[in-house]
């Protein structure tokens, strides 16, 4: 069946005339999902089962129009409210493979939908098309679905959906072996001496926790850190970033971390 328009006709006008045009069918249920009319038909003469129909809805510079699939055609969307299936069941074989392919999706859309709520800032995603990890900023001012990623890489910022997220969404682990990956190809950071002096201040000789480390120790620890894909920047004043170097200072160097001392 082809499609039929009306000239200057929009798109409740479009779905009225439809359903005003079954003249040999009584309309069971019906139900509009964006430019989807479903609805469920019955012979009124009683005679054959109820069946599912699917208006496709258009519009054009003239008006809108609509082309009719029922499920014997096995339709390629699965908007179809599946609540119906039970209520109207079917022996034809196309029409129950297209129903199990609706309630297929209908399963696959409430798992992506739970996976969104979950979104939050800290996350990782990643598209191998971009070819960057972006990580979740923020909440987008104004917006429940939408947030603010960045691109560890380029540092863009762009909005995405939470649903977009939940499908891309990576563990820090997968982020940080990309980053590791991705890192082969650049130029290694300048260590500078503000933080080298400030790992010292800890871990060097007379330090806080004094572990003997030299200059170069740190500066190599630090190397090694970022090459392995650390997501904090290795110039930072900061304890995470301190800390993962000195894990690195034990296990490469094989320096010991100081056992505290007990009072008398």
């Amino acid at each position: 069946m082809g499609w039929y328009y009306t000239d200057g006709a929009n798109k409740a006008s479009m779905i009225k005339e439809i359903e005003s045009g079954t003249q040999t069918c009584e309309i069971r249920e019906r139900a509009v999902r964006g430019n989807h009319l479903w609805h469920v038909l019955s012979p009124k003469s009683g005679d054959g089962e109820a069946f599912i129909v699917l208006y496709l809805l258009s519009s054009s510079k003239e008006g809108w129009g609509y082309k009719a699939i029922d499920e014997s055609m096995g339709p390629y969307y699965h908007t179809c409210p599946t609540t119906w299936f039970g209520k109207y069941p079917t022996t034809n074989k196309t029409a129950l493979e297209w129903r199990e392919r609706c309630l297929s999706a209908a399963s696959s859309k409430a798992a992506k939908s739970k996976a969104a709520k979950t979104v939050a800032p800290g996350d990782r995603l990643y598209r191998k098309c971009d070819g960057e990890v972006f990580r979740v900023v923020e909440p987008r001012e104004g917006s429940k679905s939408e947030f603010v990623i960045e691109g560890e890489n380029s540092g863009k910022r762009y909005r995405a959906k939470r649903t977009f997220i939940a499908e891309h969404r990576i563990t820090h682990e997968q982020a940080r072996a990309l980053r590791a990956e991705h890192r082969k190809t650049k130029s290694e950071p300048t260590i500078s001496d503000r933080f080298v002096n400030y790992v010292l201040s800890f871990y060097g000789p007379g330090g806080l926790y004094d572990m003997g480390a030299t200059s170069e120790q740190v500066k190599t620890a630090t190397l090694e850190y970022w090459r392995s894909g650390a997501d904090h920047l290795v110039d930072d004043l900061d304890s995470v970033v301190r800390e993962a170097v000195r894990d690195v200072l034990i296990a490469q160097f094989g320096l010991a971390f100081p056992s505290p001392v007990c009072a008398a």
